[in-house]
């Protein structure tokens, strides 16, 4: 299952693997109109390319020579943190290009609705406590307006 309705709702549009689930069973309907497969499509062709594009980054040359002749312990966190970073772009991609062969190969889906809801800060999908979403509503700015706008309306998305 993709969730499509918060593909264009991500801060950084790389993250927008995450918001792939495993067989997961929604409504038959809900409030908010579905998304035409190509813009799917073409939302996560952008979170592929910008993992492409991310890779290219990494530490500049000042905060390595400041941490070098400053402090090593901040270097070798800095390097750490680069490294991860760098990890993490090789898997999102290759997630990304998996999911997007999938998606060419096989353009027959499904479209349901689920229901979101916010307990604390902690964030619920269909009731059940999600790592994933909770994560991202806690980290980015611009998922969580538009999860607390939704569940304003109290109406499954």
């Amino acid at each position: 299952m993709i969730d499509a309705y918060f593909l264009d709702k991500l801060t950084h549009s790389e993250d927008r693997v995450l918001l792939v689930k495993k067989g997961k069973q929604g409504l038959p309907s809900g409030e908010i109109g579905p998304i035409p497969y190509n813009l799917v499509i073409l939302y996560i062709e952008e979170g592929f390319r910008a993992t492409e594009e991310a890779q290219h980054t990494s530490l500049r040359l000042s905060e390595i020579l400041e941490s070098i002749f400053y402090n090593q312990s901040v270097y070798m966190r800095n390097r750490e943190r680069e490294i991860m970073e760098k990890t993490m772009k090789k898997i999102f991609r290759d997630l990304y290009s998996k999911l997007l062969s999938i998606l060419k190969d096989s353009p027959k889906y499904d479209l349901t609705w689920h229901d979101i809801s916010v307990r604390g800060t902690e964030l619920l999908f269909d009731g059940e406590a999600d790592k994933v979403y909770t994560r991202l509503y806690l980290n980015d700015n611009r998922f969580r307006e538009e999860v607390d706008r939704l569940t304003k309306q109290g109406k499954p998305y």
